[in-house]
């Protein structure tokens, strides 16, 4: 029956792994729709634990994906070719970056870029730190960069290397589950295999449910701050619809006319806004900012990479590291898969942590 309503609707996909993760979903909303107060309380008791007694592996397993992957791409297996040996990439490096960048970052850039180290400005985490002074200051700036630098990229680099090298190189189904085919073998292929399918798109469809949903937030934060328009429901369910028809034309005109155009139209904003500010704001103060804060991230790198507020009890950690790491991780498929056709490993590993460059400049 399932094989019939498959090919009925004209999918693409193996049946049992698509109405299993769409079932799963419908049901998880109808529950929260019918039942928030019960649903919200045991899967927020859930996420306490997550948060709050095990953020010590999130920051340590993070951390050890940094290490895994830096060492990767130095190491003699950085030059692997993920893909054909004569194949070369389907796009250029701004392209590449561009689609990469856009599908890692969005709104949450926008927003909790300045958010954050306002917020940790005003509270700052680490030990003997006075609010709103100098050194509240420079922490800030390192704590955001720290969120959004070489740890976040990891997050994606490493599933996305996984992902392009089973798809590409051993020619497996471009499913999650092909990443765990050396220790699964041909089990990929039956009820654990399956199982790791369906847990990664529920993952993922929640994952970018919290990001369009804070998303929206956000934007309506913004009218009502800029042209008064209230907070609202409706409204920001009408966001939502915007957002969510954007995203899907995108995806349905495909990579070339959709996602690729997308990726540089979102480049060009930014790139837009970056002027801006620099044009409207104190260019000087922003320029030495700038540079100071790289040497003081690079600086200060080594202690946050491992930083669990201990001695706070891990509050801070589970509401910012860990909650960012989290939501990576379930964000983690659709970005890290998608741009990753046809790369070198090192090059793969060191672009997205973050740079631009094309695999055919490597020799094999």
């Amino acid at each position: 029956m399932l094989h019939r309503l498959h090919d009925r609707l004209g999918l693409r996909t193996t049946p049992s792994i698509f109405f299993v993760s769409a079932a799963l979903i419908v049901v998880f909303t109808a529950a929260m729709s019918l039942f928030p107060g019960p649903v919200q309380g045991f899967f927020g008791g859930i996420a306490h634990v997550l948060r709050y007694r095990t953020g010590w592996f999130y920051t340590f397993s993070v951390t050890a994906l940094v290490i895994f992957a830096v060492g990767l791409a130095l190491s003699r297996y950085g030059r692997v070719k993920i893909g054909d040996d004569d194949s070369q990439p389907a796009y250029s490096g701004l392209t590449w970056f561009g689609m990469l960048f856009a599908a890692g970052v969005g709104a949450v850039l926008m927003f909790w870029g300045v958010a954050e180290p306002i917020n940790h400005y005003a509270n700052p985490p680490m030990y003997g730190t006075d609010p709103e002074s100098d050194r509240a200051a420079v922490e800030a700036l390192n704590i955001a960069n720290f969120h959004f630098g070489v740890h976040m990229w990891a997050i994606l680099a490493v599933p996305g290397l996984a992902f392009g090298y089973f798809t590409y190189k051993r020619k497996l189904p471009p499913r999650v589950s092909s990443a765990f085919h050396p220790l699964l073998g041909d089990g990929i292929h039956e009820p654990w295999g399956k199982a790791i399918d369906v847990l990664s798109i529920v993952a993922t469809v929640f994952g970018l449910g919290v990001s369009v949903g804070l998303g929206a937030l956000q934007i309506n934060s913004g009218l009502t701050y800029v042209y008064g328009i209230p907070m609202a429901g409706w409204i920001q369910a009408a966001i939502i619809a915007v957002i969510t028809a954007v995203g899907l034309a995108s995806v349905l005109a495909g990579m070339e006319k959709g996602v690729k155009r997308l990726s540089y139209a979102n480049i060009v904003l930014a790139v837009a806004l970056l002027l801006f500010v620099l044009m409207a704001g104190a260019s000087m103060d922003t320029m030495r900012a700038i540079v100071e804060s790289v040497g003081g991230y690079a600086q200060q790198l080594p202690t946050l990479a491992f930083f669990n507020d201990t001695y706070g009890g891990g509050t801070w950690s589970g509401d910012w590291t860990v909650f960012y790491w989290a939501w990576t991780v379930t964000c983690g498929p659709p970005p890290s898969f998608g741009p990753v056709a046809v790369r070198v490993v090192g090059f793969q590993l060191m672009g997205a942590l973050p740079s631009v460059v094309d695999g055919r400049e490597v020799p094999e």
